[in-house]
């Protein structure tokens, strides 16, 4: 990230997070890292910046841990007796993803029919601490598609995009820097079914099989690239060569 990045900001925001919908537009541009400043303040001092959806105004998230719980996560899970940590700590739809991809075990490709069978059930036996779901998978399985989404996305879509969401290491919203500084990633890989090669596949395919590994054999932070191979893309992208 550089400081041509920028993003809207207001220098007299209010301090509690903003209304969603507020319009944002004439606010002047600063650069991104006025954001990462502003997530690293303790949370109560954190003022609200228009970066949301539809520039909605929102408190900046802090998406990695620093050092110091770094070194608390690894010693309580070595104390636990666990040979691969989680980095994610909220018990919902990310921890579920990446603990399926632990438990049917890390380094190895599995597709996403049995990937998504074993976060159902991982999912299922956490008891859910709002609404009316018994379970923080009925909550997540329930969930209704976004109103006036111009990519609305079912259960198997929206765990694909989850997915794509934990590879984030750039921009505001880095998803994917806990993992990251466990020296870890999701990796992807995209097998098209006979024709995909003619779809159109930049909003998550729904043809062709979705492979998941979680990836633990990074040597350094710095060497963490998450791996999207997507060979419809490969294919079109041959096919419009020959054409040339």
């Amino acid at each position: 990230m550089n400081d041509n990045d920028v993003v809207q900001i207001s220098e007299n925001l209010p301090k509690e997070t903003g209304v969603k919908g507020v319009k944002t537009d004439d606010l002047p541009l600063v650069s991104s890292l006025e954001y990462l400043k502003e997530a690293e303040k303790p949370i109560k001092n954190r003022s609200a910046l228009p970066v949301g959806r539809h520039n909605s105004l929102v408190v900046p998230r802090r998406y990695g841990y620093e050092e110091s719980k770094i070194d608390e996560i690894r010693a309580s899970f070595i104390t636990g007796g666990a040979t691969v940590i989680n980095p994610i700590k909220r018990k919902a739809a990310y921890w579920g993803f990446v603990e399926a991809l632990i438990q049917l075990d890390s380094n190895k490709w599995h597709d996403h029919g049995i990937t998504v069978k074993k976060m159902k059930d991982i999912l299922s036996e956490i008891k859910s601490k709002s609404g009316n779901e018994s379970s923080i998978w009925d909550k997540f399985s329930n969930r209704s598609e976004r109103s006036g989404s111009l990519n609305p996305k079912d259960l198997h879509g929206r765990i694909m995009q989850n997915a794509r969401v934990l590879q984030r290491l750039g921009g505001n919203h880095q998803y994917g820097l806990k993992l990251q500084q466990f020296k870890m990633s999701i990796d992807i890989h995209i097998e098209p079914k006979d024709g995909d090669e003619n779809r159109d596949i930049e909003n998550y395919p729904k043809g062709g099989m979705w492979y998941y590994k979680l990836n633990t054999l990074h040597a350094s932070i710095e060497e963490v690239v998450p791996l999207y191979e997507n060979k419809v893309s490969r294919k079109r992208k041959q096919k419009a060569e020959k054409g040339n």
